[in-house]
């Protein structure tokens, strides 16, 4: 496979990854999007081709977690996940999609939505429940928003729903806040051990923790449904730390699954509007550049919460990338997604109460 020769005009974007200009040679993959940042393909195309070549040097059965960092009100980052995705299903791929969100989401919305009394077993056990993640994304679809890019999300997880991709959450349980880390979870709190209660989520250690319960999650889900291959969506900072913000390499969630044995494929997206690039790694973690996919000079619109034009971009997106993708308009069919959520739930009920059943 070629990879375009890394250039620091290629990088000037995130003028700051300059500084780490010495390393070019160690980048497994880089690709230089910035004459048509709206055209999805040829990051896609370098990606699916990463994944392609580390599975064929992987020993069948070893797990591939490839990382798709993302700057969370970008449509662009999530909808090139979306277009990975599409691609590996083209190629006859089976995977599983990971999502950077509480594992405790479904529960939630059983609880807020549904009016369900869940028992705390299933409160924190849903997943083994809902084995392809149809009802945590229905659910979401049907009563939730995300605060950041919600339709592009949404769009990603409509196609993950309706063409029947294994999906999960695996982050992190969380109070019904949102704000803190539930304690009652026994794997967060087995993470937290040592920490207060009112540990930041986003603080070094709270990072680090959420990489650690993501790890374990994601590893297991995958596991449960005989699957090799994990998409993992997750914020930038998740990837490879951050040292701004105090998060080094050690603690990341490349550094988490590695550590229990699964090989990483690290998508990183650089970001000219927030100036992030290699100027975010910690020094340790330039060593596992050679294993990674670096894009730079996608779209870097941002939208927050029911913005009118989102729907649009997106539209934009999919037509500088030859329209392989579809737009599924989940706000117009809140209704649906709804019912369907209804159904779902009382399946994952079902199950849950089939299995107590056979613990007696």
């Amino acid at each position: 496979m070629e990879n375009t020769r890394l250039k620091t005009t290629g990088l000037q974007p995130s003028a700051t990854f300059i500084s780490g200009d010495s390393y070019a040679d160690q980048i497994g993959h880089y690709i230089n999007c910035t004459d048509n940042p709206y055209d999805l393909r040829p990051a896609a195309d370098i990606i699916v081709a990463a994944i392609s070549e580390r599975l064929a040097s992987l020993p069948a059965g070893k797990p591939l977690v490839v990382e798709m960092g993302e700057e969370h009100k970008k449509p662009s980052h999530k909808e090139l996940q979306h277009l990975v995705a599409f691609r590996l299903l083209k190629e006859n791929k089976k995977f599983t999609f990971n999502f950077e969100q509480p594992h405790n989401v479904w529960a939630g919305i059983a609880k807020r939505d549904m009016n369900y009394d869940l028992e705390s077993r299933l409160y924190y056990g849903s997943t083994s429940h809902d084995p392809r993640g149809q009802a945590i994304l229905s659910a979401y679809m049907g009563f939730a928003l995300s605060s950041m890019a919600p339709v592009s999300r949404n769009n990603q997880m409509a196609f993950l729903y309706h063409r029947g991709v294994s999906s999960a959450f695996n982050d992190a349980a969380r109070d019904p806040s949102g704000h803190y880390f539930d304690l009652e979870d026994s794997l967060t709190r087995y993470f937290m051990e040592g920490n207060g209660w009112a540990l930041s989520l986003t603080s070094p250690e709270g990072m680090a923790v959420r990489n650690q319960v993501m790890a374990r999650r994601g590893l297991s889900h995958a596991e449960d449904q005989d699957l090799s291959l994990i998409l993992q969506q997750a914020g930038f900072n998740h990837v490879f730390g951050n040292v701004q913000d105090g998060e080094h390499y050690a603690e990341s969630l490349s550094s988490a699954y590695r550590d229990l044995g699964a090989d990483v494929l690290p998508v990183f997206l650089t970001d000219s509007l927030d100036s992030t690039g290699i100027n975010v790694f910690s020094p340790e973690s330039y060593g596992a550049l050679s294993d990674a996919v670096v894009i730079d000079g996608l779209a870097v619109d941002e939208f927050w919460g029911r913005s009118s034009g989102e729907k649009d971009f997106i539209q934009k997106l999919h037509k500088a990338s030859g329209d392989e993708l579809e737009f599924y308009d989940v706000a117009a069919n809140e209704e649906f997604y709804q019912k369907q959520a209804r159904q779902h739930a009382a399946a994952v009920l079902r199950s849950y109460k089939s299995s107590v059943a056979c613990r007696r």
